[in-house]
């Protein structure tokens, strides 16, 4: 029957572009969406306003925002993805350069209207605005601009998911909870090369100038000290000295000891994986915290 055909083309058509958003997002889910979540699930989650439904809204709002900056910085990059990561979608050819670019311009205005909604249009035009200036700018070429956008970019996340899980309209946020956010954007600021070790020879490729590309030894070393550091001041701090949270110092003083000792390519995507465990946790830390 031709209702029945048409169905089965929409949903063939529906299933074909969700797949697609999920590869643009794929390699960031755990980077950004899990500490994200974990941050504004559990920073609200006694709060007398905090429900499941605003919950599942700040996860599709910041994954939304995800799917426009992924969008934005594949289309800047199809020959590094073609040669490092051919199943994203443009380099395998599900949607071409045109159309993907097509559906960033719309989802600007998206992400801005439901943004609106919910009284968080600040920290989707800080989100919108660190897209444009790392992505477009080409500001992500250099380790200054590519540090400090990142750190924008996860305080303005964590900002806009806390405040929708808690349904926060009002747009006032607890002391602490400003406080954790500035403390978050201070931790992305001095480790977020983390990730830049075990990208070196495509950042060298794409004649970048990221931190361990312009100054290897330095790098490591501020690295090994930010990670160790910011690991006991989270424990002392956030986790109240508790023996139950003595893992997190120790754990980030072996992580910043690998980041040092291990050098070669696979060593470095092992601490790369492991540094977004230990960057889960420490929002798991902030947002438990009450100080």
């Amino acid at each position: 029957m031709p209702s029945t055909h048409l169905l089965r083309h929409s949903l063939s058509k529906i299933k074909h572009f969700t797949n697609i958003a999920f590869l643009f997002t794929r390699s960031d889910l755990k980077t950004v969406v899990l500490p994200v979540t974990v941050f504004s699930a559990v920073s609200k989650m006694n709060s007398a306003t905090y429900s499941h439904q605003y919950m599942g809204m700040s996860i599709l709002w910041t994954w939304i925002h995800l799917l426009h900056f992924c969008i934005s910085n594949q289309v800047s990059s199809i020959t590094e993805d073609a040669a490092n990561k051919p199943w994203r979608p443009i380099p395998s050819g599900r949607i071409t350069p045109s159309q993907a670019s097509m559906i960033q311009w719309l989802l600007g205005p998206f992400c801005v209207f439901i943004s609106l909604y919910w009284n968080v249009s600040y920290a989707s035009t800080a989100l919108l605005l660190a897209t444009w200036m790392y992505n477009d700018c080409g500001l992500h070429d250099h380790w200054l601009g590519k540090s400090s956008l990142t750190s924008i970019g996860y305080m303005s996340f964590n900002l806009g998911a806390a405040m929708i899980s808690n349904s926060e309209k009002s747009g006032d946020t607890a002391f602490h909870t400003t406080k954790s956010f500035l403390v978050m954007g201070l931790v992305i600021l001095t480790t977020a090369h983390a990730g830049d070790f075990s990208d070196i020879v495509g950042d060298q490729r794409m004649k970048r100038q990221t931190l361990p590309l312009t100054y290897p030894k330095m790098a490591r070393v501020s690295l090994a000290v930010s990670l160790s550091l910011w690991s006991i001041y989270g424990w002392y701090y956030y986790g109240g000295r508790s023996n139950l949270w003595l893992f997190f110092p120790l754990f980030g003083i072996i992580l910043a000891w690998r980041f040092w000792a291990f050098r070669f390519p696979r060593d470095d995507q092992t601490s790369a994986n492991m540094y977004q465990m230990w960057l889960a946790v420490m929002h798991l830390l902030l947002a438990c915290s009450k100080n």
